[in-house]
């Protein structure tokens, strides 16, 4: 009898391997790991506040105006200050930022087109399955 391996172990596997995906990715482009995430989940063509972009990435408020600030230096964020409150930030992609974010995406698009290639219909649609219920059965 074949031993199967655990879910979880499974789960560790791809997680370790689309993570080595995202590092070769990240150092492509001469990103940190936090200035990937964000411009990785920054809305295109959006102005987000700092508790916002915080809170979508799970980073603290400092925590975020330190990465902030690296990518607003490096020119792939712009940031603006509220007028009626100093402390509260907006911040948007710049040219820059959103071409970052075009190349990141067709990175992901291309990886996406591989493993649709390298799955039948069949088992594609057993993955995609497989992986909402995963999803779902950690969000409970």
């Amino acid at each position: 009898m074949e031993k199967t391996e655990r879910l979880v172990d499974q789960v560790m596997a791809l997680k370790r391997r689309c993570q080595g995906m995202e590092d070769a990715l990240r150092a492509s482009l001469g990103l940190s790991v936090s200035e990937y995430h964000c411009l990785s989940a920054f809305p295109r063509g959006e102005t987000l506040s700092g508790a916002d972009l915080a809170d979508r990435l799970g980073l603290s408020a400092s925590r975020l105006s330190r990465v902030a600030e690296g990518l607003v230096q490096q020119g792939h964020l712009r940031r603006a200050q509220e007028q009626d409150d100093r402390r509260v930030q907006h911040y948007s992609l710049t040219a820059g930022g959103a071409e970052i974010k075009a190349k990141i995406q067709g990175l992901l698009d291309n990886c996406e087109a591989a493993l649709q290639a390298r799955l039948s219909p069949k088992a594609r649609r057993e993955a995609e399955r497989g992986m909402a219920a995963l999803i779902a059965a950690m969000a409970e």
